[in-house]
């Protein structure tokens, strides 16, 4: 949706979206709102709205006398996530899925990079395990680095434990680097949709992109240093660029999201997930 606003009008806004310091994070601390009704357990897969909370542990050696600095890195988010079935064939022009042995979930957070390689999902009666691991290379056996467990209830809720220790792939370089040590993450989830797809969902009316990648949200990312805090980052996460200048900040509001932004022709777009009373 496309909307001219008059020249003074759009001085103002700007002035006044120049001035925001951040996007409202507030409201990641609370708990999040109960299932969406209508929908079914009978498949785990659909669009999930998660809650995730990660403290990284991050160490850092710099200096002639090697003085070793500590950070921690505490991400807290909201985000809609896929949960999609394992692709199984392709007939008569048609995707085929296997919804009972679904795909884990994918984030895409710093931590998750540095966490490597992630070995195939095992499915159990209550959730899901998945483990992250490294191959040493004199003997090319697997080592396990972390392990992500979730276990999904009847009422269209999740609960996930993970923790990860040191793997390769978290060294940037041995002195002046931010090396990752490890990190926990607890994850807990409401079910919104038993279709696993954004654009293509009769339970959704998406506005503003054609087509989202999982996940989508905000996250709060706070560093303390050596037990300080030095700074807080809110950030928009939705695969598209030029959206930082902000007309409406991005907002939860119940199980719908929505933001506008200011594009370089002087417009207004609106952006927004909403989910259809069923």
């Amino acid at each position: 949706m496309l909307v001219k606003i008059s020249f003074f009008l759009l001085l103002l806004l700007r002035s006044t979206i120049s001035s925001a310091d951040t996007i409202d994070s507030d409201f990641l601390d609370n708990e999040l709102p109960p299932p969406h009704t209508g929908t079914s357990m009978e498949y785990r897969t659909g669009v999930w709205l998660l809650k995730i909370e990660d403290v990284a542990n991050y160490e850092t050696v710099s200096g002639s006398d090697y003085t070793v600095s500590k950070l921690e890195v505490k991400t807290t988010a909201w985000v809609y996530a896929l949960l999609e079935g394992a692709l199984i064939g392709f007939e008569d022009n048609t995707f085929i899925y296997d919804f009972i042995n679904h795909r884990p979930f994918s984030f895409y957070f710093d931590e998750d990079l540095k966490d490597g390689d992630a070995a195939d999902i095992e499915i159990t009666d209550s959730g899901y395990r998945l483990k992250n691991y490294y191959k040493e290379s004199s003997t090319d056996k697997q080592i396990v680095t972390g392990e992500l467990v979730v276990s999904f209830s009847d009422d269209g809720r999740l609960l996930g434990y993970g923790e990860y220790g040191f793997h390769p792939k978290g060294l940037v370089k041995r002195f002046d680097g931010e090396n990752l040590l490890g990190h926990k993450r607890k994850i807990t989830g409401v079910k919104l949709s038993d279709t696993a797809s954004f654009d293509d969902n009769l339970d959704i009316t998406l506005n503003g992109s054609q087509y989202l990648l999982s996940p989508v949200g905000i996250k709060r990312v706070e560093r303390l240093l050596d037990d300080r805090t030095s700074t807080t980052a809110v950030e928009l996460i939705w695969n598209q660029s030029g959206l930082d200048s902000f007309f409406q900040l991005p907002r939860f509001d119940g199980y719908d999201f929505s933001f506008s932004i200011l594009t370089s022709d002087d417009e207004v777009v609106d952006y927004s997930l909403t989910f259809n009373e069923n």
